[in-house]
């Protein structure tokens, strides 16, 4: 007989073989059972002291397959176990990339197609996997094919003002599938798709004299090259390049670093072309490319260097006759279980690319903390202003410093918003309006908030005010200078987009806040 099942099997999957059938519990049991009702193996998956949500089971025609969800938050993940007919584990258990939810198994002539709905941080999608065999299924995980998708998570925007509108950028932000853009709110005009397994997105956006520009990663996972690509838009929002540029081809780039941390590149604006900078591990890249299109004058500076160190989160400003690139060098623990840190500092290069300091520079000042320093800069006119969330002692404050236009410090450093530990925004963003500076970040809560500062970093409003109420992803805003004022660019849930972020947009008057509008359909 069947054994008799205590409350907590509620959900049960079942596999079925010539002769024998698996039954697998979302409690980690199984049992191998004849079709006389017998049982022949009653066993327990070695998945001790967790809880497990999700359970699913298959057969290729020589083994089961059972996936079992486990944890929740942090912890979520999906396990694979091989079994053979008789109940036998045949190898060390499989975890899988990203949990799976309602997991089911269609067998054909071809082989097994395992269908499962995933989430990807904003949305849940239909994903499906054809195996031959399960033994085949580690090497086959990156062949994965989304076959519904939900609302796209518009995320990682950046916008551009010219004469006459406003050029938004994004991605997808959670499927790293799709770079987009919409001029002045218009339909949104796909720069490049991709159904997998790479990765493209981490768009960056700049206007020059007469065109935009718009820079991109992609990245190749089976041996491909990491390149950027990038379009030219005049300033009506006409595409300039039907075939994207390559702008520059590198080796094959660290996936985790790409996803895990800022990997957007930044560009600035000389006058006569833009140079778009990015870091890789312990190197900056530079590279002009004219208005009329061309990469020109590639170059590569070390920034940092002995130990695991790495350059993140470039911001180039051109300050009248140089580019100031800000940038964050992070070091790794001296000792295990010791704090990590980093470094705020600035390099300075003439149009051309050519160093016109001491490389590496001396540090701004060196934030202790754990993680990744997210830096922002904004220039004014006489000064230029980073800020950042802190990660040290217990707090997240969000900070700022003034440094001269060749990137020595003139102050020491400012909590403009002081916030404790697990309080604290993921980043923010800062913009000058020719006589004040506004910060702008996403609350843990979801909620995109602001505040005004004057020249000295002193707040001008009593209380950071709400620009967008939550709750919504924390994904990153960005804000320009307009002439009224600043342009803060957020994402947010939309009902008209299966509920996934969308982008929408809200100006700041000196003064005055203006409505929403949503851009990009």
């Amino acid at each position: 007989m069947l054994p008799v099942l205590a409350p907590i099997d509620v959900q049960a999957s079942a596999a079925f073989a010539p002769g024998a059938v698996l039954v697998a519990w979302s409690s980690g049991r199984y049992i191998i059972a004849g079709y006389d009702g017998s049982v022949l193996q009653n066993l327990t998956l070695p998945i001790a002291n967790e809880p497990l949500r999700a359970v699913a089971a298959g057969w290729d025609g020589s083994e089961f397959l059972t996936v079992i969800s486990r944890g929740g938050g942090a912890n979520n993940a999906t396990i694979a176990f091989r079994i053979a007919f008789d109940g036998t584990l045949l190898t060390a258990p499989l975890t899988l990339p990203k949990p799976m939810f309602a997991t089911t198994f269609a067998a054909g002539g071809a082989g097994q197609l395992i269908v499962w709905s995933e989430y990807r941080e904003c949305t849940l999608d239909i994903v499906a996997l054809a195996t031959q065999r399960f033994s085949a299924l580690d090497a086959e995980l990156t062949s994965t094919n989304l076959i519904s998708f939900s609302g796209e998570a518009e995320g990682d925007i950046q916008i551009a003002r010219g004469p006459r509108g406003i050029l938004t950028v994004w991605d997808d932000a959670d499927r790293w599938l799709r770079v987009s853009a919409s001029f002045n709110g218009g339909p949104a005009i796909t720069l490049q798709s991709t159904p997998g397994p790479d990765y493209i997105g981490w768009p960056a956006v700049a206007a020059g004299e007469h065109v935009f520009l718009v820079v991109w990663r992609h990245a190749a996972l089976s041996g491909g090259p990491h390149r950027l690509l990038g379009k030219r838009f005049d300033f009506d929002g006409n595409d300039l390049d039907p075939q994207p540029m390559v702008v520059t081809s590198e080796g094959l780039s660290d996936l985790t670093e790409l996803k895990n941390y800022p990997q957007t590149p930044s560009i600035g604006f000389d006058g006569s072309a833009f140079i778009v900078t990015w870091t890789e591990r312990q190197d900056l890249y530079t590279i002009r490319v004219p208005e009329s299109g061309s990469a020109l004058d590639e170059s590569e500076t070390t920034l940092v260097g002995g130990g695991p160190t790495n350059a993140r989160s470039p911001r180039a400003l051109w300050t009248g006759n140089e580019l100031l690139l800000g940038y964050t060098a992070e070091y790794g623990p001296l000792v295990v279980g010791a704090q990590s840190w980093s470094d705020l500092a600035a390099v300075r290069f003439d149009r051309f690319g050519a160093t016109l300091g001491q490389v590496p520079p001396p540090p701004i000042l060196s934030l202790v903390g754990y993680g990744v320093i997210r830096i922002s800069a904004a220039l004014a006119p006489d000064a230029v202003t980073f800020a950042w969330v802190s990660n040290a002692s217990g707090r997240q404050d969000i900070t700022g410093v003034q440094t001269t236009l060749g990137g020595q410090a003139k102050s020491n450093p400012v909590v403009a918003v002081p916030r404790v530990s697990g309080q604290g925004p993921a980043s923010v963003e800062i913009g000058w309006t020719g006589s004040e500076y506004v910060l702008a970040w996403v609350e843990r809560a979801g909620n995109v908030k602001a505040l005004r500062l004057d020249a000295g970093l002193r707040p001008i409003d009593s209380e950071p005010f709400e620009v967008s109420a939550g709750p919504a992803p924390q994904l990153r805003p960005w804000l320009i200078t307009v002439p009224s004022g600043v342009l803060i660019a957020y994402s947010r849930p939309d009902a008209a987009n299966d509920d996934a972020p969308r982008v929408f947009m809200r100006a700041l008057a000196r003064n005055v806040a203006t409505r929403n509008r949503a851009v990009g359909r």
